[in-house]
């Protein structure tokens, strides 16, 4: 159950951090070294394990240890990243898992002392803030500047959100969003009969924006248009940029992108991450993608000018998550 992958470089003299990203699909983790997690940096360890197979957070990291061993308990500091929104850095109750995390619920050992609960697209905006320009694909050209306001989206089992606001040294404040939650806009009568049609596949009283631009959406676009129920990876393998779900799907990220980038103002770029596009290039390179971003009775000539960029690196959450903890693990040293 689950994939333990080990690098080479790893000794019990190395100086580590952990790093958590809990998923609603898969729980990945990964040991970097403390003074070594920035771009391109390998983990030492890493393991991936399907969130759903376990009963319970504790459950998780009980596996986690055997895995990793004495790793874990001597790691310096501990961040975990979650789908769902953290209270105080120590609780979490996710939508999308059957389990809460909470910090102060633990035994002793399955984690450092020095540990801290963040939001997924905490960990993933900070993580994209670390990928060089040469690494990310660009979706629409225009500026991308770190030292202005930048927004991050990304579809996976859901959908996350947030924001990088730079706070005048050098560095940023992150703000994280549960706006995957709320209410879809669907928009003319085709799109309306496919609202029908979710409400009734999910029983939901509203459609929400991650009910429709995630993975499973991708399932329930492809079903809609050709009767074909398939879970996301057989759509994935399936679909071509030519066919109708490429050009729904890619019209309603689309309209995730715009919509965030309108309530956000991301002057200094949008970061696009997550498996669904890392996985179907053609959902934001599709032409109905461009189309959808920047249709706007108001602000099309800024949308046109606003760079938007897709993170391939999967890696990018975990590496925010580890940069969190080389923080945490400097705080309460008192290294500034």
């Amino acid at each position: 159950m689950g994939v333990c992958l080990y690098f080479s470089g790893m000794n019990s003299d190395m100086p580590l951090v952990l790093a958590g990203d809990i998923g609603g699909t898969n729980s990945r983790f990964a040991l970097f070294p403390a003074h070594g997690c920035g771009r391109n940096a390998p983990p030492a360890a890493l393991v991936s394990l399907p969130t759903g197979a376990f009963p319970s957070f504790e459950a998780l990291l009980c596996e986690l240890s055997r895995r990793l061993g004495a790793s874990v308990s001597r790691a310096q500091a501990a961040a975990v990243a979650v789908a769902g929104p953290v209270e105080r850095g120590r609780f979490c109750r996710p939508p999308n898992i059957d389990f809460t995390l909470d910090l102060d619920a633990l035994p002793d050992g399955l984690l450092p002392r020095r540990a801290q609960l963040l939001n997924d697209f905490t960990a993933q905006a900070l993580g994209c803030r670390e990928e060089a320009e040469a690494d990310l694909v660009t979706v629409l050209p225009g500026p991308f500047d770190a030292g202005q306001t930048q927004a991050v989206i990304g579809a996976g089992t859901g959908l996350g959100k947030g924001v990088l606001l730079p706070d005048g040294r050098g560095g940023c404040l992150v703000l994280p969003s549960e706006g995957g939650h709320a209410a879809f806009p669907f928009v003319g009568r085709d799109e309306a009969d496919f609202e029908a049609f979710v409400l009734a596949r999910t029983r939901e009283p509203y459609a929400r924006w991650e009910t429709v631009v995630s993975g499973s959406g991708l399932a329930l676009t492809h079903a809609f248009l050709t009767g074909q129920d398939l879970d996301p990876s057989q759509v994935s393998a399936t679909v071509g940029e030519n066919d109708p779900t490429a050009a729904w799907f890619a019209r309603f990220y689309g309209r995730a992108c715009r919509d965030w980038a309108l309530e956000t103002l991301p002057l200094g770029g949008l970061f696009v991450c997550a498996g669904v596009a890392a996985k179907n290039l053609w959902s934001v390179r599709h032409r109905a993608f461009a189309d959808e971003f920047t249709r706007s009775h108001t602000h099309e000539q800024l949308l046109k000018t606003m760079g938007v960029r897709l993170v391939r690196n999967e890696l990018a959450g975990l590496r925010g998550a580890a940069g969190r903890a080389v923080s945490l693990a400097a705080r309460e040293e008192g290294v500034a």
